[in-house]
C-alpha cells in the first residue's frame, strides 16, 4: 500500500480525573475533527476536559471521527494519539506505547497512514495482534470468538484491502470480553442513538467505530 511522506507526528498526553464508580448511565458522542495537528489536539483536549473518553476512531473525508464515552466507572489517566506511515512504524508504535502504559483504543487506516488512539489505564502488561475477517457484520462475532477465548479484547476496527482488521489486546490482568457484536446504522444521530441505547440495555458498550459517511459501524463489547 503506497503511503505519502507525512512528517508531522502528534503525540499528546492529557490527564483526566477518575470517575468514582460504575453506572449504567453512559453518554456518548461521535465527533468529526479536522486532522490539522493543532486543531485536532485542541478539540480532543476540549472533550477530555469535559470527562469524555475516546474509545474509537475512524478517518473519513479529511476528518478523524472519534467515539467518546462518558459515565461513572469510565476512568483513564491520560490519552495519546499518534500516526504512522507504514506497518513497521505501526508495530513499533504499538509496542512503545504499551511498554509505557498506554493501551490502544482505536485504529483507522486512511490509505496513506495509520491513526492509533491510546488511553492510559492501569498499566497492565499487554500483547496485541490483528484479526482479519470478511466485511460481513452478521458473522463478525462468530469469527472473533476463537480469539476472545484466548482472552483477547477488541480495541479498534478498520478496513484494509476489502477486509475488516480488528486490533486485539490481551492483558496479563486477565480482563476478558464475553461477547462482541458489530452493527451497521445510518449515520444520522437518531438512528445511531436508538441502536446504542438498545445495546447498552443489553449490557454492551460501544467500543469501536468505522465511519462511512452515510453509515456507521459500531463495535460493541460485553465484559
Amino acid at each position: 500500500m503506497k503511503r505519502k511522506k507525512w512528517f508531522i507526528i502528534l503525540a499528546v498526553l492529557f490527564l483526566i480525573s477518575a470517575f468514582p464508580g460504575f453506572s449504567e448511565q453512559i453518554a456518548w458522542q461521535i465527533v468529526g475533527h479536522d486532522i490539522q495537528a493543532q486543531t485536532l489536539k485542541t478539540e480532543i483536549v476540549k472533550y477530555a476536559n469535559r470527562g469524555f473518553v475516546p474509545m474509537g476512531i475512524s478517518y473519513y473525508d479529511e476528518k478523524l471521527f472519534v467515539l467518546y464515552l462518558y459515565g461513572e466507572g469510565l476512568s483513564i489517566k491520560g490519552w495519546n494519539l499518534e500516526w504512522y506511515l507504514d506497518s513497521q512504524e505501526l508495530a513499533e508504535g504499538l509496542n512503545r506505547n504499551i511498554a509505557n502504559g498506554f493501551s490502544p483504543s482505536g485504529i483507522s487506516d486512511t490509505g496513506d497512514l495509520f491513526f492509533v488512539m491510546y488511553i492510559q489505564t492501569d498499566g497492565a502488561q499487554q500483547t496485541w495482534n490483528f484479526v482479519q475477517t470478511p466485511m460481513k457484520p452478521e458473522n463478525y462475532g462468530i469469527l472473533l470468538k476463537p480469539t476472545l477465548e484466548e482472552s483477547y479484547i477488541p480495541v479498534g476496527i478498520t478496513e484494509m484491502n476489502g477486509e475488516f482488521w480488528t486490533l486485539m489486546v490481551k492483558k496479563e490482568s486477565g480482563e476478558t470480553a464475553q461477547f462482541v457484536h458489530l452493527e451497521e446504522s445510518s449515520a444520522k444521530d437518531e438512528a445511531i442513538n436508538k441502536k446504542i441505547v438498545a445495546r447498552l440495555k443489553q449490557g454492551m458498550l460501544p467500543w469501536g467505530l468505522k465511519y462511512n459517511g452515510n453509515s456507521v459501524m459500531i463495535l460493541y463489547v460485553r465484559f
